[in-house]
């Protein structure tokens, strides 16, 4: 069962609390949000055992991409399940241990966003210069090999990030 509704907590919770109620032990409770806090959305599910976060990204019958986080209680068996059910559905689904808010995708493009925006209230480029740049290089690059292949590409011993970052 993949819940959908906005980002109220009170509502995911009245909803699963229900959700599990009212479905039979093996069915899988979903929530397809990121951006609350995973743990609390559950808070009211007896059995945490069969609960999952499955970030679906919109539009979603573009995207191939879905995140698949299990809880700390999440029997294994029913993550493993969701994983083959994402996939059976045609889409890539990434595994994550551990149910950080944000989950990998948003956590990483908040990152790039909060930056961006430090450029632009710095002066050092326009917000359509700075899209321009990320849209022809970063994006671009990334898209084909991801950040951390293209990392390795590059040659770790080249990279500087935390000078760059101001570590």
């Amino acid at each position: 069962m993949m819940e959908t509704v906005p980002e109220d907590m009170g509502l995911k919770q009245a909803l699963f609390a229900r959700f599990e109620a009212n479905c039979p032990a093996p069915t899988i409770l979903a929530t397809n949000t990121s951006d609350l806090p995973p743990l609390e959305i559950f808070k009211r599910v007896k059995n945490s055992s069969r609960v999952i976060m499955a970030h679906w990204f919109n539009p979603p019958h573009l995207m191939p991409t879905v995140e698949v986080a299990r809880l700390p209680d999440t029997d294994p068996k029913n993550w493993n399940l969701a994983v083959q059910v994402i996939q059976k559905a045609g889409k890539q689904a990434i595994k994550a241990a551990k149910p950080v808010q944000g989950l990998i995708v948003n956590r990483i493009a908040a990152a790039i966003l909060r930056e961006a925006l430090d450029l632009v209230e710095q002066g050092v480029a326009d917000a359509k210069d700075i899209d321009d740049a990320i849209k022809g290089s970063l994006a671009f690059r990334n898209v084909c090999v991801g950040f951390i292949k293209a990392m390795d590409l590059g040659g770790l011993d080249a990279l500087a990030i935390d000078k760059i970052a101001g570590r």
